[in-house]
Parts: C-alpha cells; structure tokens; sequence
C-alpha cells in the first residue's frame, strides 16, 4: 500500500488486508509465546524495542505531516518496515513450534458457510456508507442480519469442543463489548466529538484495557460493578457521563481479558496456545453478534421512522438525536439483558 496512491478501493483492499493481519498476529504470537515458555525463550527486549520504535515512528510523522495525503503511505511503509524487522523472531517461533505437539483445532460445523455471511454482511454495509444516494429500504440488510445471528447461534450450539460454562459466556460477552466500544461509540459520540471521536474512544480503550485488572485487584471492587455502573453511565445524555461510562467498560474489558487468558490457557478442553486461539475464535462470535445486534436495531429504527441512515449519526435535528439517544438506550438494554441471560445460565449450571 506504500506503493500505491490511496483511494476508496486501495483503502479498502489495505483495511481487509491489516485487519486479517492483526486478527491472526496477536493469537499466533501469544498461542505459540504460552506453547514455548519453558522451551524456548523469547526476547521480550527486542519485542518491547520493535514496539516503542513503531509508537515513536508514528507520533513523528503524525506530529511532521499532520495533514498530509501521503500521511497514511508513509505509515503504511514504516509499518511494512517494523514487519520486516519482526521476520527473524517470527522464522524462530514456527521453527520451534513445529518441534512441539502442538494440539490440532478443527471443527466440522459450517464455518466457511458463516464467515461468507458474514463477508456479505459487511460488504452490504460498506456499499451502504459509500453510498451517495438515500435509501429507506432496509429490508435484505435487515434480513441478512438475522440471518448472521442465527447461524452464529446454529455454529455455537452444534459444536461439541465448547465448555458450556463461565468462561464460554464471558467470551461471547468480550466480543460484544469490544464492539460496542471501538465500534458503535465512535459514531454515537461524532455528535460531541466529531472526527475526534474514533482516536477518544481508542485512547480509552487502551487505558482501560491495559489497567483493568490491576485496578480491580487493587481497588478490590466487583467486576460486574464496573459493567452496571457503566451502563449506566453511558445510558445519559451527556458527553462526560459517557466517556466515563465507556472507561468504565473498558476497565471490565481489562480484567476480563486477564481473567479469560488464564482459564483458556488451562481450559477444560483446551489448553495453552490451542486454548488462547480458541478464546480468539469464541469471542469473535460474540463480535458477530454485537454487530448483527447494533445492525438490526439501526435499521429497524430506520424503516419504522423512516430515517436515511447517512445523516443519522451527525443530523443537528433534534428529532434524529432523541432516536439516536433511543437507539443507545436499546442497545444497552440488549447488552445487559444477554448478560442477565448468561449469569441465570451459570447459576443453573452450578446448581
């Protein structure tokens, strides 16, 4: 993508290609880091190096090109750069893992058949913000969507390799979460934000998902507390109440992860790097289905309000903002309604 001058396609072709890339590095990574730790070391200097040198590179050409159209080609190539230089770690982790009995992940369930709905699911949903005229009809979009829960729902009930557990459900809800966060805020929050709102959001993100567990241990407060009160927070109409509403979420996010990490790594049908890929698998479920939820419930509201999607998310009419406002009351109120499910669901389980 250095190489090539960005448009609408070139952007899209980059967006698919980085997001399988991260999809797969860090599960890799971390999957063969757990198979390998009493085998093989792992330099954490030169991973921490190569990490700082990219924060570095990029907070100096965000700072020399802040508006420039070559902004993204110069990340791009020193992101193809810092890649490059991870080759000889990458070449030693697979030359190691390939010495270990590794344990084999496979499913006869219908994966392929899933993941080409969901393709067709979000390439609906690109055309549609490429899109230059309006549109009320909603309907195959509407369709497809419940067509994606349903088939989710169908994988994750015929699978026999699933703990039907604690740890299961709290992976599905992970996913649902991250996208509510990375996700749907950004476009909730541009009202107050506007184009700030995607690097607020991931900014608080980062600090909560990286402090999360440390200040649940230390403030030694009930993780589900932090999920409510969050809720809460962000069910009001105002932009501090839901920044905080949001750090909230993403202090849960955090603890949840370190907690999810140690059960999958010694899961009860998984375990180390087999377990941490399948937390990966189990939680991008729970990604499908908090998109097909927030998908569904946008385009309902469109068709029965009769509201072109393009103008919903940064209309100054106040008619559009209260369906706004409503739309985030019910998305919550889904969330915290799954999540009630799960719980009753684990009490039955330890009953």
């Amino acid at each position: 993508m250095a190489m090539i001058p960005l448009n609408i396609y070139s952007s899209l072709l980059a967006g698919i290609l980085l997001g399988y890339h991260s999809a797969t590095l860090w599960p890799t990574f971390f999957a063969g880091k757990v198979d390998l730790d009493y085998t093989s070391k792992i330099n954490q200097k030169y991973i921490w190096s190569i990490f700082i040198l990219l924060i570095v590179m990029l907070v100096a050409i965000l700072l020399a090109h802040p508006y420039s159209e070559s902004y993204y080609q110069i990340n791009f190539l020193g992101y193809g750069i810092l890649s490059m230089l991870c080759l000889p770690s990458a070449y030693k982790m697979t030359k190691d893992l390939a010495k270990q009995d590794v344990q084999k992940i496979s499913d006869n369930n219908p994966i392929l058949f899933l993941a080409l709905v969901f393709i067709i699911f979000t390439i609906r949903g690109v055309l549609f913000l490429l899109s230059k005229g309006l549109s009320k009809n909603y309907g195959l979009d509407l369709l497809i969507s419940i067509i994606l829960i349903i088939l989710i729902v169908y994988v994750i009930s015929v699978s026999k390799k699933f703990s039907r557990n604690i740890v299961f459900n709290l992976t599905i809800l992970r996913g649902m979460l991250m996208v509510y966060v990375l996700f749907f805020a950004t476009f909730y929050s541009m009202n107050w934000f506007g184009s700030k709102a995607p690097i607020i959001m991931y900014i608080l993100y980062l600090i909560g998902f990286e402090s999360g567990s440390i200040v649940v241990k230390k403030v030694n407060v009930k993780p589900d507390l932090l999920l409510y009160f969050g809720a809460l927070m962000i069910s009001i109409p105002n932009q501090y109440s839901y920044l905080l509403g949001i750090l909230l979420w993403t202090l849960y996010l955090g603890y949840l992860n370190v907690y999810l990490n140690k059960n999958h790594v010694k899961g009860e049908f998984f375990n180390g790097g087999s377990g941490i890929i399948r937390k990966y698998q189990i939680s991008s479920y729970g990604s499908q289905i908090g998109y097909s939820i927030i998908f569904i419930t946008l385009l309902s509201f469109a068709m029965l309000k009769m509201i072109d999607l393009h103008n919903f998310f940064i209309s100054n009419n106040d008619t559009i903002k209260f369906n706004l406002y409503l739309l985030n009351q019910i998305i919550v109120l889904i969330y915290l309604v799954i999540k009630a499910m799960l719980d009753i669901f684990n009490n039955d389980k330890k009953a």
